[in-house]
């Protein structure tokens, strides 16, 4: 999803010493971030032209390669995506993975028509043997983009 992150109250931040590497933070972030001082009208120029460069750049392509989750998770989509390459399977293997985690019924449906087996695995490592606060994390984990 095309993103471009406005660093607000720069002016702020210096004068209280904070410093605050905006190029750095564009890098975790994989978007362009943009200091402005709204309230003055600085930065919101550059603003702009960067969320009209990101927009005819991208051409509204999704990446879900460089999102990133905590260890424990990225070891069950990779175990997952492992399983699924499968000529078969139609759909982006890390995509698909990370929706039968989240218990995605449209996804699991689709799996379980193709591949009942792979579906049967998908419940093992998305379902019964997590805790609900695993589930949870994950949940807002997706939301998320690093």
């Amino acid at each position: 999803m095309p993103m471009v992150i406005a660093l607000n109250y720069v002016d702020i931040a210096k004068k209280k010493h904070l410093y605050i590497d905006s190029t750095l933070l564009g890098q975790i972030f994989g978007a362009p971030v943009i200091e402005t001082i709204a309230i003055r009208g600085i930065g919101v120029h550059e603003l702009v032209d960067s969320a009209l460069s990101v927009i005819e750049s991208r051409n509204n392509a999704v990446s879900f390669e460089n999102l990133q989750y905590g260890p424990e998770v990225e070891t069950r989509i990779a175990k997952l995506a492992d399983t699924l390459a499968d000529p078969g399977i139609k759909t982006p293997l890390r995509w698909t993975a990370i929706k039968l985690l989240e218990k995605d019924p449209e996804s699991f449906a689709q799996l379980s028509r193709e591949k009942p087996e792979l579906a049967n695995f998908s419940q093992e490592l998305a379902g019964q043997n997590w805790k609900q606060t695993e589930y949870t994390e994950i949940r807002n984990a997706s939301s998320y983009r690093l």
